[in-house]
C-alpha cells in the first residue's frame, strides 16, 4: 500500500500543465515524464543516447598555430589582439550535438465531472500514480520505468468497464507502425544540431548522411477488446489495461556511426517487449520496486521539528516561502530525497551520464542543447552521489570521462601541441572535446579534463 509521506512523496491535485510540472521516472537509459490528465493522459518519452549528429572530428580550420599566436600576443600584454585571434582563428569549431525527445504516449478517455483528482510520485518505490473519480467510475493509473526489464510499464484500472484510445506522437518526422498488439513510432534524429545555425542545408559534408534512429513501441494487454486502425489502439469494455513500452535507438558507441554501424532498434524493442510481457505486470513491478528501494533505503535523513503541511507539494512550496520554512522542515527532507531519487532514476550502470536536464527533455532545441557543460554543471550532477552511498550511479560519469580522454588526446595535440588529453567547456554523447564557436570568454576554456 503506497503512502503519501511528506518526505518521500510529491503529489498534486491537478494534472501537469507543462513539462516542468510533469513527474520524471526513469531507469538511467529510458526517461519518461508523466503529465497525467483524466481525459487525456500524456507520458513524454526519452532515451539517453538519442542525440543529433554522430562521431566527428569537429575541427574545421583550427590548429595550434592560432593558439601560439594568441599566446605570444598575451605574453606581450596585447590582450585584446590575443582575444581577437582566439575568436577568429581558434574558437571556430562546430557546436556540440543536441539531446532530442523521442515522442509522446497519449491515453484518451471520454470522461466528465472529474472529482478527487490526485497524481503523485512515490520516491522510494519510483512509481508515478494517478487517481480520480469521473461519471461514477473510480480510475487509477500507475507507471514506472524498470531497470531490470528495460521497459516502461503503465497500468490503468477502472471500477467498471470503460473505453480508452492509445496513440503516439513525436515532434520529429516519424513513421507510424502497427502490430497485432500495439503501435510504434520510428524516427531519426537530425544529423545537424538545431542550434548549429552556422551550417547550411547544402553543406556537402552532410548530404546523404543519416542520424540516430529510434523506435518507441507500445504493446497493450487488457480484459476488453483491441482494435488497431489508423495508428491508434482502441480499447473497448476494459477494466484493466497494461501498456508496456520499449524505447530503443541505434546507438552503438561514442565512436560508431549510428546510421552505418548502429544496432537494430526495432529488433531490440521487440525483444524487450516479448520478455517483459512473459513476466507480467506484477512481476515487473515487484522487481522494479526491489531494485530502486534497495538503493533508496541506504540513507535516511530526518530533521527534528514540525512534520510539514499535509498539502499538495506546490502549495507546500508556496507556504514554505511565506513562512521561510519555519513550519515545514519536512520539505528540506523531501528535496534531499528527491535529489537522491533523480540520481537513481537518471544515472545507472550502462547508461549515459546525466546531462543538463538529466534524461528528460521535450524540446528539439533544448536550452544549451541539453548537453554536458563541463565547467561546472556536469560535476554538480554528481557532487553528492558518493556522500549518499550511491557509488554505482557514478559509472556513467566514469565512462564519459574515458570516452572524452580518447578524443581529447587528438585535440590536445592538434590545438596545443600537448600530451595528455583536453576537453573544453562542452561535450556530448559523441565525446566532443574541441572549443565551440563563440566568444573566447567561454569557448577558450581548456580545463574540462582536469576539472572532471
Amino acid at each position: 500500500m503506497l503512502n503519501f509521506s511528506k518526505t518521500d512523496c510529491l503529489w498534486y491535485d491537478r494534472e501537469a500543465a507543462y513539462f516542468e510540472e510533469a513527474l520524471p521516472i526513469g531507469n538511467g537509459t529510458v526517461g519518461a515524464m508523466v503529465y497525467g490528465g483524466a481525459a487525456c493522459a500524456r507520458i513524454g518519452l526519452n532515451h539517453d543516447t538519442f542525440w543529433t549528429g554522430g562521431p566527428t572530428d569537429a575541427l574545421e580550420k583550427s590548429d595550434k598555430a592560432a593558439y601560439f599566436k594568441a599566446q605570444a600576443l598575451a605574453m606581450d600584454g596585447k590582450y585584446g589582439e590575443a582575444q581577437r585571434v582566439l575568436a577568429n582563428e581558434f574558437c571556430i569549431c562546430a557546436r556540440v550535438a543536441a539531446y532530442q525527445p523521442i515522442g509522446d504516449l497519449l491515453l484518451e478517455c471520454n470522461v466528465e465531472n472529474v472529482k478527487n483528482y490526485r497524481r503523485a510520485l512515490h520516491l522510494r518505490e519510483a512509481l508515478a500514480t494517478e487517481a480520480f473519480d469521473a461519471d461514477g467510475v473510480h480510475f487509477t493509473r500507475e507507471s514506472f520505468v524498470s531497470y531490470p526489464d528495460r521497459c516502461i510499464c503503465w497500468r490503468i484500472t477502472a471500477s467498471r468497464a470503460c473505453d480508452f484510445t492509445l496513440s503516439m506522437t513525436s515532434p520529429l518526422s516519424v513513421g507510424l507502425e502497427e502490430y497485432d498488439n500495439g503501435i510504434a513510432i520510428c524516427g531519426e534524429a537530425p544529423i545537424d544540431s538545431p542550434v548549429q545555425i552556422q551550417r547550411k542545408a547544402t553543406d556537402t559534408a552532410l548530404i546523404g548522411k543519416h542520424g540516430m534512429r529510434s523506435c518507441a513501441r507500445a504493446a497493450i494487454e487488457c480484459d476488453g477488446t483491441l482494435l488497431i486502425e489508423s495508428g491508434r489502439v482502441r480499447v473497448s469494455g476494459a477494466r484493466n489495461v497494461f501498456i508496456c513500452v520499449a524505447v530503443t535507438t541505434s546507438f552503438a558507441g561514442f565512436d560508431k556511426d549510428p546510421a552505418i554501424e548502429g544496432g537494430d532498434e526495432r529488433a531490440d524493442a521487440s525483444r524487450i517487449l516479448e520478455e517483459a510481457l512473459k513476466r507480467g505486470y506484477e512481476a515487473l513491478r515487484e522487481a522494479h520496486v526491489a531494485d530502486v528501494s534497495g538503493f533508496y533505503d541506504r540513507v535516511q535523513f530526518t530533521l527534528d521539528g514540525n512534520e510539514g503541511y499535509d498539502l499538495p507539494t506546490d502549495e507546500r512550496r508556496m507556504r514554505f516561502v511565506e513562512d521561510r520554512g519555519a513550519h515545514d522542515k519536512a520539505l528540506y527532507v523531501l528535496n534531499f530525497n528527491y535529489g537522491r531519487y533523480l540520481t537513481i532514476a537518471g544515472s545507472r550502470d550502462g547508461s549515459r551520464a546525466l546531462n543538463l536536464q538529466g534524461i528528460w527533455n521535450d524540446k528539439l532545441d533544448p536550452p544549451w542543447s541539453s548537453n554536458y557543460t563541463t565547467n561546472i554543471n556536469l560535476q554538480m550532477n554528481y557532487f553528492p552521489t558518493l556522500a549518499v552511498n550511491l557509488p554505482e550511479m557514478t559509472e556513467p560519469l566514469d565512462t564519459l570521462i574515458k570516452n572524452v580522454s580518447v578524443n581529447g588526446r587528438k585535440t590536445a595535440e592538434r590545438l596545443y601541441g600537448a600530451r595528455g588529453f583536453v576537453c573544453h567547456h562542452n561535450t556530448d554523447v559523441w565525446a566532443h572535446t574541441v572549443p565551440i564557436k563563440g566568444e573566447p570568454l567561454y569557448s577558450f576554456w581548456p580545463f574540462g579534463s582536469g576539472w572532471m
